[in-house]
């Protein structure tokens, strides 16, 4: 036997701990890996719950930005995905645009979300839409539990009584009505408000309910019986809000004049008014202790009062001079949460800083609340969801730079390395395609940017705006070479010829305009005479493009049609007709056979382009004012965007408002794969030049990158042009030119430069 004190028995021991160590360390690893799932299936459980069959995907989407540990463990599951011959997903490459805080999304409203409360310990969750109806949630797993029907106008207001077991609501049917917050069963309606009720709550009792209506006045009444106590009147507009004190002896109000009132509960005179907010006033509450009060105003500021003598202690002004509508303090009084545009703020009650900035909402914010822990916060909106937050962690993840409006169109450069993006802002933007670093910012234009294309050299960039105008930019140096003045209303589409000798645009004063790329100088306007009616007799032409060997146009417009120019002589070749909605989105297949649309009728269409049949309709998509489509560069797939929802035809990429990209088989229609993308509305879409990958462009400013697992890449389809007589081809990936004879064209080849080897098709004819 080993004796206790030999080294023997002292290695052994050593031996022990270092092991226990390491099983203590590994535990500690597999316990954060494991919170890391939790945190992603909380996350993502509104969309697994309706297609559970991306679990894999939308996990991976989330948890490969988690740190090495994770990564290493989603690894070989990725590769093995990966495959060609495996079942196709989408990789979103581009972090979300949302913060770390988020913990769960509740989906169920089919519309706009006013307002939400947690119940008083914290359990469940009630929430107000304009759906008319309310809904109370599990706090914890986000199950709806009751749904709450009754009203036959929007639900604009709700609160839980302190003991938890009520729920009263206010609606813009001028009641209010209280429910059994158990059952969902309504108890009683309250009537006496002659126009909407926006507000409502509790007394800290319960005995009693205060309303808040847009006839100008608030209501107090009897909780139990629904009688009216008494009616406070003296505001000059609409009552947007009101609160209770926590020893239920005062009201406080806030109107759209601006002001807020501080009011006796009891007798309703009014105690002292509050004035210094210069818009009106959404949003009040009254801190823990009573002592103070937080307004949210569409002055773009909060402001925090003495609740006795109101005098303002802090005015606090919320990022990017958006207007706030609701407001609330934590339980103990340390912090507020605001709600502005899509954003919610959290700042230090005492000294008015910010403290987090939670995003990841993808309509407007209009109402938040703590949890009775302040542990949690609970925010609606009008994207139909309510999100609920750690109030502590709100700290933003990997949250991108970028346009400061709706990103309205982008395009990647020739050699796939840089990205042009076109925004409401008024200014373009150049990002680098790996890294999302912005490059170049442009700037000239005096409305939105509608649209953007690169040359196909790479060296310029035109834009079309609403400022009637098209810019033409040196792509390097940011600088104006070019402004094309001679539409007379918003210029929408634009694009480059093959050659990058002209530039055609399409714009809502119903003409396409072909122009000479070189010195701005107009060519031709494309319009249709005699008994024929004209995209202009109908409205907006939206977008336009060049065939890949430059001898048609293609349009699309608000008359539900495609038109097929010839490029040279604006004569019309075919009106491509079918769709039931305007067409907002087209695109020319690589080898010019074929062409994709994609229209508000909720689908897309691709069609033959030298006959104008129709070769597949794509469904799936449902509304949305704004699509777009786009062939991959290898024909096989097709990219299609919708600030709403949209459709794509064959390997079709489609984006729509939904928050999906989806990607079709261009040759079958067949659906390949959808993301469902944390983001915000998508606006558009843009193959990558040579590899499967795709770039879309939201209404938060910022670009997504998303690549396509699991499909096969065919050649890339390249067309020759001709150079001193002599025929060359140039490779997308590496930029090198290389001859070719023309016996070769229409083949396969591979390009010989030393560690590209990209695989290429040729187009049969020259340009």
């Amino acid at each position: 036997m080993l004796s206790p004190g030999r080294p023997e028995m002292v290695s052994v021991r050593r031996a022990w701990r270092a092991r226990l160590v390491a099983l203590g360390a590994e535990a500690e690893v597999q316990h954060e890996i494991l919170t890391a799932y939790a945190r992603a299936l909380g996350q993502e459980a509104h969309i697994l719950t309706r297609s559970p069959d991306l679990l894999w995907q939308q996990l991976h989407n989330r948890l490969q930005w988690e740190g090495d540990e994770v990564e290493a463990r989603l690894a070989p599951q990725r590769l093995r995905r990966s495959r060609p011959e495996a079942t196709p997903w989408l990789r979103v490459a581009t972090p979300f645009r949302e913060s770390e805080a988020l913990l769960r999304t509740l989906t169920g409203h089919t519309d706009r979300v006013h307002v939400c409360a947690f119940s008083p310990d914290g359990h469940r969750i009630v929430s107000a839409s304009s759906d008319q109806t309310l809904k109370v949630w599990d706090a914890h797993s986000g199950t709806e539990l009751l749904a709450l029907t009754g009203h036959t106008d929007r639900v604009r207001g709700c609160a839980f009584s302190p003991d938890g077991h009520q729920i009263v609501s206010a609606s813009g049917d001028q009641t209010l009505k209280v429910w059994d917050a158990h059952s969902g069963t309504e108890v009683r309606t309250l009537t006496g408000h002659t126009d909407t009720v926006c507000g409502c709550a509790f007394s800290p009792d319960g005995h009693r309910i205060v309303s808040a209506s847009w006839d100008k006045t608030l209501k107090v009444w009897d909780a139990d019986s629904g009688t009216v106590l008494c009616t406070l009147t003296g505001h000059t507009g609409w009552v947007t809000g009101c609160a209770f004190s926590p020893d239920g002896h005062r009201i406080v109000s806030a109107s759209h004049d601006h002001t807020l009132r501080v009011w006796d509960a009891h007798s309703g005179t009014v105690l002292c008014t509050l004035t210094g907010h210069t818009g009106g006033v959404w949003g009040c509450a009254f801190s823990p202790d009573g002592r103070r009060i937080v307004s949210a105003s569409s002055d773009t500021t909060l402001k925090v009062w003495d609740a006795h003598s109101g005098t303002v202690l802090h005015t606090l002004t919320v990022h990017e001079n958006n207007g706030v509508n609701g407001c609330a303090f934590s339980p103990d009084g340390h912090r507020i949460v605001s709600t502005s545009w899509r954003m919610l703020e959290v700042w230090d009650a005492h000294s008015g800083t910010v403290l987090h900035t939670l995003t990841g909402h993808t309509g407007e914010l209009e109402g938040c609340a703590f949890s009775p822990d302040g542990h949690q916060i609970v925010s609606a909106s009008e994207d139909h969801t309510l999100k609920v937050w750690d109030a502590h962690s709100g700290t933003e993840l990997h949250t991108p730079t970028g346009h400061t409006g709706v990103v309205k169109g982008c395009a990647f450069s020739p050699d796939g390395h840089r990205i042009v993006s076109a925004s409401s802002d008024t200014t373009l933007k150049v990002w680098d395609a790996h890294s999302g670093t912005v490059l170049l910012t442009l700037t000239g234009h005096i409305s939105y940017v509608s649209g953007c294309a690169f040359s196909p050299d790479g060296h310029r960039i035109v834009s079309a705006s609403d400022d009637h105008t098209l810019k033409v930019w040196d792509a390097h140096s940011g600088t104006v070479l070019l402004t094309l003045t001679g539409h007379t209303r918003a210029v929408r589409g634009c694009a480059f010829s093959p050659d990058g000798h002209r530039i055609v645009s399409a714009s809502d004063d119903g003409t396409l305009k072909v122009w000479d790329a070189r010195t701005g100088t107009e060519l031709l306007t494309l319009v249709i005479i005699g008994d024929i009616i004209a995209h202009s007799g109908w409205g907006n032409v939206w977008v336009c493009a060049f065939s890949p060997d430059g001898h048609l146009i293609v349009s699309a417009g608000d008359d539900q049609t495609l038109r097929v120019w010839d490029a040279h002589s604006g004569t019309v070749l075919h009106t491509l007709t079918g769709h039931t909605g305007a067409v907002k989105g087209c695109a020319f297949s690589p080898d010019g056979h074929r062409i994709v649309s994609a229209s508000v009728d909720d689908t897309l269409k691709v069609w033959d382009a030298h006959s104008g049949t129709v070769l597949h309709t794509l469904t799936g998509h449902t509304g949305g004012p704004k699509m777009g489509c786009a062939f991959s560069p290898d024909g096989r797939w097709v990219a299609s965007v919708r600030s709403d929802v949209s459709s794509v035809a064959s390997d079709v990429a489609s984006v729509r408002s939904d928050e999906t990209l989806r990607v079709w088989d261009a040759h079958s229609g067949r659906p390949t794969a959808h993301v469902e993308l944390q983001s915000v509305f998508l606006e558009c879409v843009s193959w990558h030049p040579w590899q499967p990958q795709v770039a879309c462009g939201d209404d938060t400013g910022g670009l997504c990158r998303v690549e396509v697992m699991g499909i096969e890449h065919r050649p890339i389809v390249v067309t020759a042009t001709k150079r001193r007589r002599k025929l060359a081809v140039r490779c997308p990936a590496c930029q090198s030119d290389h001859p070719l004879e023309r016996s070769g064209l229409g083949s396969d080849l591979t390009c010989p430069t030393e560690g590209c080897g990209l695989d290429l098709h040729v187009n049969t004819f020259v340009l």
